[in-house]
């Protein structure tokens, strides 16, 4: 090969040839350690650059962008959602998808997930698609003070919401709306840049619901498809973070609600009927699985977490789902489904020594106890083992925290203080953890 230019052939350019910066770790886990890059390649690939349209970049190019990203900070959970911010590790630039059944939460979800970014000081842009402004302050303020929307809308003087809402109002802001797709895009695009013109750090973009971008098309599902591409596009080149609210099909209905028991969280990708190609927009996929009982103020409910590209820890978190309010709580434990219900309270029937009759209602209690109690063990076992591998200088609680399985800062707190009880572990004068010699 000779270069058009008539540059160096191959007998002059010694691929991998040249000098590069020195790693600092150990460098037996790299394939070819001894290769270096060559400037006189990356000066061929320049020229040629000069002579296209195509910008034909290296991994070089890139690692600038990798290392500013990194001071980005991460989305912020709500802090009761500990387990679930590990398994949800969302970067700026990236989309995290929520799905779930009608009625079920999604809206209450994304207004916890923005207050928790406000209370971190990132400003919220809501693009209120189906619910209008109105609507979300009443959710935010049920929200913040557990209190039903119909009590706040009927009896709460306007002195009380505003005091609710000063809380939230220097940093969220709705993103108005439009029938035109791509005038809606433009302006998600624009709030997001003015947000990051004021604020000077990455807005969440949270989009309720995106179907409703596509409700008007021929075909709904090719739009929303289209839609979600513009979207990833839009986080990708604004580096902002973006949360899509997406509806189910009414087949898949079933599924979100616990009639049709999952296998597996990954189970649950494809369930959004009028957007059911959001999956690939979305570093991120959350399903919620809300088992919807008849009169019943609290709900019990699983997230499955699919796609975790951040963190790769896909499965399942268990959750309860309180109507007053619209709060999301996390449980550490897995609830159990109708289809487990139904199993308990046909073996019990079965039971001839049993004196009580078993109702739905209490092998939910019952199952949920059992859960909960093995969730508290399984716990414990994970303190005792990280605390094994740190040896004598032990852990500090909040080292602790930041472990899978253990749950958030009062679980924790159960699990030491019976550990230490049982003599297990014991605390340091500098107040960390580990196993007694």
């Amino acid at each position: 090969m000779t270069p058009d230019d008539g540059g160096e052939g191959p007998g002059e350019l010694d691929f991998g040839g040249g000098d590069a910066p020195e790693p600092t770790e150990p460098t037996n886990l790299i394939p070819f350690p001894n290769v270096r890059p060559n400037a006189k390649v990356g000066e061929l690939w320049a020229r040629e650059r000069e002579q296209t349209k195509y910008r034909f970049t290296g991994p070089f190019d890139a690692l600038d962008a990798l290392i500013r990203k990194r001071g980005l900070p991460t989305l912020p959970w709500p802090e009761t959602w500990p387990e679930l911010a590990k398994r949800c590790r969302l970067y700026a630039g990236e989309c995290v998808g929520v799905v779930g059944p009608t009625g079920g939460g999604k809206s209450s979800f994304s207004i916890q997930v923005g207050i928790a970014a406000t209370g971190r000081r990132i400003p919220v842009l809501w693009a209120a698609l189906e619910l209008d402004p109105v609507e979300i302050d009443l959710r935010i303020v049920a929200n913040v003070t557990r209190t039903h929307t119909a009590r706040i809308r009927e009896e709460w003087t306007r002195e009380q919401i505003a005091h609710v809402l000063a809380s939230v109002e220097d940093l969220w802001r709705f993103v108005d709306r439009f029938r035109d797709p791509e005038r809606q895009i433009e302006a998600f695009r624009h709030a997001v840049r003015s947000a990051k013109k004021i604020y000077r750090v990455p807005p969440l973009l949270i989009i309720d619901y995106i179907g409703k971008m596509s409700s008007c098309s021929r075909d709904p599902r090719l739009a929303t498809r289209e839609h979600a591409e513009m979207i990833r596009e839009l986080t990708l080149d604004e580096e902002c973070y973006t949360m899509i609210l997406a509806q189910p099909s009414r087949a898949n209905n079933a599924t979100l609600t616990g009639k049709i028991e999952l296998g597996a969280a990954s189970d649950a990708v494809g369930v959004a009927g009028e957007s059911g190609e959001i999956e690939h927009a979305c570093s991120v996929m959350i399903g919620l699985n809300v088992f919807k009982l008849d009169d019943t103020s609290e709900l019990d409910a699983h997230a499955l977490i699919s796609k975790a590209r951040g963190s790769g820890y896909e499965g399942r978190q268990g959750f309860r789902f309180s109507k007053p309010g619209g709060v999301w709580s996390e449980l550490g434990y897995l609830p159990a489904t109708p289809k487990e219900i139904a199993t308990e309270v046909k073996r019990a029937k079965k039971d001839k020594h049993r004196v009580e009759p078993v109702t739905p209602a209490s092998a939910r209690t019952d199952v949920n106890a059992t859960r909960s109690s093995e969730a508290e063990a399984a716990r414990r076992q994970v303190v005792q083992s990280a605390l094994v591998r740190a040896g004598t200088i032990g852990l500090s609680e909040s080292q602790l925290r930041t472990m899978r399985g253990t749950g958030d800062t009062g679980r924790l707190k159960c699990a030491l203080g019976e550990l230490e009880r049982q003599g297990e572990i014991e605390r340091l004068f500098n107040g960390n953890w580990r196993i007694p010699r």
